[in-house]
């Protein structure tokens, strides 16, 4: 429960309530009854791997940049308003990660829900291991239906 409350206090006033109109400053209010029953909430999510789908619903709204054309759809990015429970349960999640990341127990390959590794390091990964890939001792081909001969790199027998 202490967890919960630190992540809950750490929560911006300002930030946006979400789909469910429930703001952050709603959630700094609430007695400790209903932590305990929010922080039992975020536990059963965290054991059974299982996140709410309507916790993914998400509002999204454009925001003109400053000193730009209102007039222009250019002058606009889109920002993503999550609920205020899902952004302390994202939050919960980073501060914990540091568990797997300094034991080495994630995979090298999972970037999914990790800092520092987005989107982005797991296609440029990709794109190395595909470069890579014609020069590796476990690179073979196979031939196809069409007898075409296919590339094919055998995967490493390690546990990253």
């Amino acid at each position: 429960m202490n967890e919960v409350t630190r992540t809950i206090a750490l929560c911006s006033k300002n930030s946006a309530p979400g789909i469910y109109q429930i703001t952050p400053s709603m959630l700094q209010s609430l007695h400790h009854n209903a932590i305990a029953h929010v922080t039992f909430l975020l536990d059963r999510i965290f054991f059974s791997g299982f996140f709410p789908v309507p916790w993914k619903i998400a509002l999204i709204t454009p925001l003109q940049e400053t000193l730009e054309d209102p007039s222009l759809p250019l002058s606009y990015r889109p920002i993503t308003l999550l609920s205020a429970l899902s952004k302390i349960l994202e939050n919960m999640n980073y501060r914990l990660m540091w568990l797997p990341d300094t034991n080495e127990i994630l995979s090298h390959s999972q970037f999914g829900c990790r800092r520092k590794r987005s989107a982005q390091m797991a296609l440029a990964d990709l794109d190395a291991q595909i470069y890579e890939a014609p020069c590796s001792p476990s690179f073979s081909t196979w031939r196809t239906h069409s007898h075409e001969y296919v590339p094919f790199a055998y995967p490493k027998s390690s546990t990253n």
